[in-house]
């Protein structure tokens, strides 16, 4: 499930199962918007509600194709043990 209202005070909310069934569910509000190349917003991972965090979204163009660099700021903001959470979904 996936769906985007995007502006600035808009929400977002995403949700999927991980392969052994887990589900995992993101949602936030839109901070700034700077077309074509920024967008901050505020996610919070629902299973871990005390864990909000900012990220913000930078788009450039390298070589000619589009590159998305997100970034969590302070990375601090996100307890340890969320990030182990999501390194594990990359395996």
């Amino acid at each position: 499930m996936c769906w985007v209202d995007l502006g600035v005070g808009g929400e977002h909310h995403f949700a999927d199962e991980t392969g052994d069934g887990r589900a995992c569910s993101f949602r936030g509000t839109y901070l700034e918007i700077d077309p074509p190349v920024r967008i901050v917003d505020v996610w919070l991972f629902e299973r871990r509600p005390d864990a909000d965090a900012v990220e913000s979204a930078n788009l450039r163009a390298a070589d000619g194709e589009p590159t998305l660099r997100p970034q969590l700021d302070p990375e601090e903001a996100v307890p340890p043990a969320v990030r182990a959470e999501a390194r594990s979904w990359e395996s």
